[in-house]
């Protein structure tokens, strides 16, 4: 898992949310790394994440950092994100 995000966004709260869920938690642990990147830094992620115009933007990545599920833009939906970290 892939949040890219610039500087301004607020993201406390969504990230709360999500942690704080036991289920997504769980999922989380035990199906991915949460990586939180920020789009200026532009040399740390895939270049198909610079086309991203919409920031939150949660990435799901497999080990060869291919997109096996479809970018989450703006807002971090709980039941999408568990539905993304369950495939």
């Amino acid at each position: 898992m892939v949040l890219l995000a610039k500087k301004g966004d607020n993201l406390q709260k969504a990230l709360q949310k999500m942690m704080q869920d036991k289920e997504t938690r769980k999922l989380i642990d035990r199906h991915g790394i949460f990586v939180l990147v920020y789009k200026d830094n532009k040399q740390s992620y895939p270049i198909e994440m610079l086309y991203s115009d919409t920031t939150p933007a949660l990435f799901f990545l497999d080990a060869n950092e291919l997109f096996v599920c479809e970018t989450l833009r703006g807002s971090l939906e709980l039941e999408k994100i568990r539905h993304c970290l369950s495939k």
